[in-house]
């Protein structure tokens, strides 16, 4: 007995993906050995098709194989969302991969998780969410470890692998729990099932392992100790879409689980979840600050930011749902920002220490306004699209006063601490005087990937009104 027929064209998306990256899979087997490796762009031309199909051909809200996959407002939200990462991240990685070896492998890994996070965004169902998640993060823990012979490239692989592996096992210890209480894995089922088995303390168990094992893929405390060597170790394109599409996965898996299945248990997560984000504010901003390579501040400043998703998430509301949406979108583009103009810099400097930033003002003011920009819009400085996010996750948390207050103070007075950090990058890029006055071109693809994060940044601090609306839809639509 086999599943009913459906029809595939609902995952046309993914398809147009997955063609670019057979075709860039297949030029790179059967290239001459002296040419470059032609994936990136066939990657970029499935990415971009992808990207344009899912605005201008949009699926009609389908569930597929009695709820394995769904596809509702939710999930095209992500998809976009992940997208836009791959063909950003894909413009920024042409240049700095043109020479390497590997760079076929790396487009492959790079192509294949977001595949994942596709699949992810619509999973509905314990089984199918594991697979989706596990392609997701196996490709990146490859592409950790892609630049051979480079000691902190081979341990950031190994530390991501095994700490991936662990949570890995955590998620599958917790789902079984469920599965054994609830006598169904499809999140529907479960769902209705729930209120039968609240009191149920297996169930109770399985939310804590399967929280602690989302906590690892958006680097929360106590599940962040990979991040600061995963992002100083590995590929600076491939840490780039790891600590923006990665993040907003775990949040996916977040929002269908915490507000499905364990939706009776509310009580019980508001309090993890608010713990987890106070100690993730703290964790993130106070060890971002003796820091001097910029990738491992990047990566304490990538927990803070999953601290304040955590503080707009926690009430567990339609409005702290879309805040926490709207936030992950302007996240992309900041982040992205600040990772690339680390990606020029560091092609030209040779090196990943904040002290290579010293006089950049001078020798690409392009990229030092990126770079201001983005770690600005992270401190929450307006009207950037950082300050925009940031006002209304604390709006969501401030639905609850009584409870959250606490939690809203303290992501204030954090967010003025981390300015602190990113003033000293900014510093040293338009006070110091520079080492060497040789200017530092980005190149077309990496300046037109710069261009893309900048204007993504101001229309969502200046104009945030349409997607907004769109991420409250999303959320009321779903729940």
């Amino acid at each position: 007995m086999g599943f009913p027929a459906v029809d595939l064209s609902v995952f046309r998306v993914e398809a147009i993906l997955l063609a670019g990256i057979g075709a860039g899979f297949l030029a790179d087997l059967i290239r001459p050995r002296n040419w470059r490796s032609p994936a990136g762009w066939l990657l970029l031309a499935g990415a971009v098709a992808a990207l344009v199909a899912a605005f201008a051909w949009p699926v009609p809200n389908a569930s597929l194989w009695d709820g394995v996959f769904v596809v509702d407002g939710l999930a095209r939200y992500f998809k976009i969302l992940f997208l836009s990462a791959l063909v950003i991240v894909t413009l920024a990685s042409l240049r700095d991969m043109r020479d390497q070896s590997w760079a076929g492998e790396y487009y492959l890994c790079l192509g294949s998780s977001t595949t994942g996070m596709l699949l992810l965004s619509g999973a509905n169902e314990l089984v199918s969410l594991f697979v989706a998640l596990e392609l997701t993060s196996l490709s990146l823990y490859v592409m950790a470890a892609l630049r051979r012979g480079e000691p902190k490239s081979q341990e950031a692989g190994l530390k991501y692998l095994l700490v991936g592996a662990f949570s890995t096992a955590l998620f599958l210890f917790g789902a079984s729990f469920v599965y054994a209480i609830g006598g169904s894995t499809a999140l529907r089922d479960l769902a209705v099932a729930g209120p039968l088995h609240a009191s149920e303390p297996l169930f109770l168990v399985g939310l804590v392992f399967m929280l602690a094992a989302v906590g690892f893929k958006v680097a929360a405390v106590p599940f962040h100790m990979w991040a600061p060597d995963v992002y100083e170790g590995g590929p600076t394109p491939m840490v780039a879409f790891a600590s923006v599409a990665s993040k907003a996965a775990g949040f996916v898996i977040m929002i269908r689980l915490l507000l499905g299945p364990f939706r009776v248990l509310q009580e019980d997560w508001t309090l993890l979840v608010s713990v987890m984000a106070a100690g993730t504010l703290l964790v993130g901003s106070f060890l971002a600050i003796p820091q001097t390579n910029i990738k491992r501040l990047l990566a304490y400043s990538s927990i803070a930011q999953a601290g304040y998703l955590l503080v707009g998430f926690v009430p567990g509301t339609p409005r702290g749902v879309s805040a926490v949406l709207l936030f992950l979108a302007i996240y992309v583009f900041t982040n992205l920002g600040a990772f690339i103009s680390v990606i020029v810099v560091s092609r030209s400097a040779g090196s990943d220490e904040i002290a290579a930033f010293a006089g950049l003002s001078r020798r690409s003011p392009l990229v030092a306004l990126v770079m201001m920009l983005s770690l600005l819009s992270l401190a929450g400085i307006p009207p950037l699209g950082g300050f925009v996010g940031k006002v209304y996750l604390f709006a969501a948390a401030m639905e609850f006063p009584s409870r959250f207050l606490w939690l809203v103070v303290l992501a204030v007075l954090l967010s003025i601490v981390s300015l602190y950090y990113y003033l000293l990058v900014i510093r040293r890029m338009y006070i110091e005087e520079p080492t060497t006055t040789a200017p530092i071109e980005p190149g077309f693809t990496a300046g037109l990937a710069l261009l893309l994060c900048v204007l993504g940044i101001l229309a969502l601090g200046l104009a945030p009104r349409y997607l907004l609306d769109l991420a409250m839809g999303v959320a009321q639509g779903w729940q």
